[in-house]
């Protein structure tokens, strides 16, 4: 099912290649790099008190990455999206990489056809945090135009703003950060947007191949999986109510 869905939302009216982060080292005092999220407000609260509570005496940025899927599946994306969209506190910077899951609610909010495939991708939860029983539209009105005038509706424009506009990776030195993964041994500027928010294989087995260490969430595991020069932390957040933060600070990699 995850090739074809891959395939399918390929097709769908593509957005130009999404931003793309550079930041020095130098500027940064730690990071810390957040795992899938799929509606769990109550989690990402949680995780930013850790966050916030650790200690720094620092001017510069204390960068948190979260690693995308903001939505679906899980029951609150819109108070998820709502809650990102607000700024950190000082020295504290937010930047959200975008997750398939959150470019294919895109995706779906933008096409002018219908297909109900992001539905059963666990777009029906999104909804739901809208206000909108796809389901139940659905019964009366099938060809999904129902469906579309309550999204456009009920949707923020900001929200479908945040996601077109989220980047697929940031590079800080040694680290890259994406969704998913990239394609082994392909230089940065080569790899495809669809790689950096789909990748599973060869990437899982084989690592980056690049001098350069990628932490990635999008496959879910019990604990984190360090891996050949990366760094998997997608924790399942929404069944196991477990949302990893990994910290990459001064004194090395922990998680918090």
């Amino acid at each position: 099912m995850f090739r074809r869905l891959r395939e399918f939302f390929k097709t769908r009216e593509p957005v130009a290649q999404r931003p793309r982060l550079t930041i020095s080292p130098d500027a940064v005092h730690d990071i810390f790099a957040v795992g899938d999220v799929h509606g769990r407000l109550d989690l990402v609260r949680e995780a930013e008190r850790k966050i916030l509570a650790q200690p720094a005496d620092t001017e510069k940025i204390r960068l948190v990455i979260y690693l995308g899927d903001y939505v679906d599946r899980g029951p609150d994306s819109k108070g998820v999206l709502d809650y990102l969209m607000e700024p950190l506190p000082y020295p504290f910077q937010r930047i959200c990489i975008c997750g398939n899951h959150d470019d294919a609610f895109f995706q779906f909010a933008m096409a002018k056809s219908f297909d109900k495939r992001w539905l059963e991708f666990g777009g029906d939860a999104t909804l739901r945090s809208y206000g909108i029983d796809s389901s139940y539209v659905l019964q009366t009105s099938p060809d999904g135009s129902e469906l579309k005038r309550l999204m456009k509706l009920e949707v923020a424009p900001a929200h479908l703003m945040f996601l077109k506009n989220a980047p697929t990776s940031v590079r800080c030195g040694p680290y890259l950060f994406v969704h998913a993964g990239i394609m082994p041994g392909v230089p940065l500027e080569e790899q495809d947007d669809m790689d950096l928010m789909w990748m599973r294989e060869p990437f899982l087995s084989r690592g980056p191949e690049l001098d350069l260490t990628v932490v990635h969430g999008h496959t879910a595991t019990q604990e984190v999986v360090f891996g050949t020069r990366r760094i998997g932390v997608d924790t399942g957040a929404y069944m196991t109510d477990k949302l990893t933060v990994l910290h990459i600070g001064r004194q090395g990699v922990s998680i918090l």
